[in-house]
C-alpha cells in the first residue's frame, strides 16, 4: 500500500481544530501521511524541506495568512493543489479563491459563523465527521487514490468517540445543571437584561445545546442592541450584511458594525478590518484596512498586529 501514500499538509493556527482534523485523518494512514503547521510562515518552512502532494490551509492566520501562502507556492509550487478552509464562505473569497487557481474550498465545522474572529472556536462531532469525510473525496479525487467506505465508516467512528474522550460532548447531551442555566438565562433576557438576551442569541446561532435558529438568533440580538449590546450589534450586523436569517440589509449591517467598532470593540474593529483587507463585502481598501487593524492591536487584539505587518511589507 506504501505506494499510494501521500504527503498532506494542513495548516490551521486553531491547534485544537489541526489537532482533531490531523488525528482524524490520521486512520488512513495507508493512504495519507499528516503533517501540520500553524501559519503559512510554517508551511513554507516544511514546503522547502519537505515532498508534499496537497496543501489544506485556513484564510486567516498569523504570520502569513492563506491567501500569501497560497500566493507564494502559486510561485514556487503551482503544481500542488490546494483546499481553503473558510469559516465563513462570500461570494468575494469565492471568486478571489477561483482567481488564485486553488481546488477547492470547504467551510469550517464550526459552530461559529464568526470563528475568524477568535469567537467561540468549537465544533460539532457529527459537523467535523461530515466535513472530514468531504475532506478525504476531495483529496482522492484530486490524487486519484481509491478508498472504501469501510475506511471513511472507522473515520466517523473515530470523530464520535474521540469528541467523547476529549471532553465535547455530542450536541444532544445536555446536563439538568445547563437546562437550568439557560432557563434562568430566557427569564432573565425576556426582563430585558441585555447580556442574557445577547447570550440567548448567540446559543441560536452557534446551534450551540438548542437547536440552531438564526430568526431566534437574529430577533435576540435586536432587542440586545436596542439596548446598546455591543457585541449584539457586531452579530446582528453581521447578519444583516450577508442576509443571515433576516432581510439583507448591507448598508445598516456596515452600519452596525462600523458603531461597535468605533465603540472600541475590538473583535468588530479586527472584523472590518478584514473586510477591507479581503475585500470581504465590501471594496478593498488597506488604508481602512490598517487604521482598524491598528485600533484593534492597540487594545489587544492577538492577530491584528500579523496583518498590519502583511498590509505594511
Amino acid at each position: 500500500m506504501t505506494e499510494y501514500i501521500k504527503e498532506i499538509l494542513i495548516v490551521d493556527d486553531e491547534e485544537n481544530f489541526l489537532e482533531v482534523t490531523a488525528d482524524c485523518l490520521g486512520v488512513l494512514k495507508n493512504y495519507f501521511n499528516i503533517r501540520t503547521a500553524i501559519n503559512g510562515k510554517e508551511a513554507v518552512e516544511i514546503l522547502k524541506s519537505s515532498h508534499i502532494d496537497f496543501v489544506i490551509t485556513d484564510l486567516g492566520m498569523p504570520e502569513m495568512d492563506g491567501f500569501e501562502l497560497v500566493a507564494y507556492m502559486n510561485r514556487n509550487y503551482p503544481w500542488i493543489p490546494v483546499i481553503f478552509m473558510t469559516c465563513y464562505e462570500t461570494p468575494k473569497i469565492e471568486e478571489i479563491m477561483r482567481n488564485m487557481g486553488v481546488f477547492g474550498y470547504m467551510e469550517k465545522p464550526l459552530d461559529h459563523p464568526l470563528c475568524r474572529l477568535g469567537i467561540g472556536r468549537n465544533y460539532r462531532p457529527a459537523a467535523l465527521a461530515a466535513f472530514v469525510e468531504e475532506l478525504v473525496r476531495s483529496i482522492t479525487d484530486c490524487l486519484n487514490i481509491k478508498t472504501f467506505d469501510t475506511d471513511l465508516k472507522k473515520v466517523k467512528e473515530n470523530i464520535l468517540r474521540d469528541t467523547v474522550i476529549r471532553g465535547h460532548k455530542p450536541p444532544a447531551v445536555i446536563d439538568i445543571k445547563t437546562l437550568l442555566s439557560l432557563k434562568n438565562m430566557e427569564i432573565s433576557a425576556r426582563q430585558g437584561n441585555a447580556e442574557a438576551q445577547f447570550d440567548i442569541g448567540w446559543y441560536y446561532f452557534a446551534g450551540e445545546i438548542v437547536a440552531k435558529n438564526l430568526r431566534e438568533a437574529a430577533k435576540w440580538f435586536l432587542q440586545a442592541v436596542l439596548q446598546g449590546e455591543i457585541r449584539a450589534k457586531l452579530f446582528f450586523g453581521h447578519m444583516l450584511f450577508w442576509g443571515d436569517g433576516v432581510e439583507q440589509n448591507k448598508q445598516e449591517g456596515l452600519r452596525l458594525i462600523t458603531k461597535a467598532a468605533t465603540e472600541q470593540y475590538s473583535e468588530a474593529q479586527f472584523y472590518l478590518a478584514w473586510m477591507y483587507k479581503a475585500g470581504d463585502g465590501l471594496e478593498m481598501n488597506k488604508r481602512e484596512a490598517l487604521k482598524w487593524f491598528k485600533r484593534a492591536a492597540a487594545l489587544g487584539h492577538k492577530s491584528a498586529d500579523s496583518n498590519i505587518k502583511s498590509l505594511q511589507d
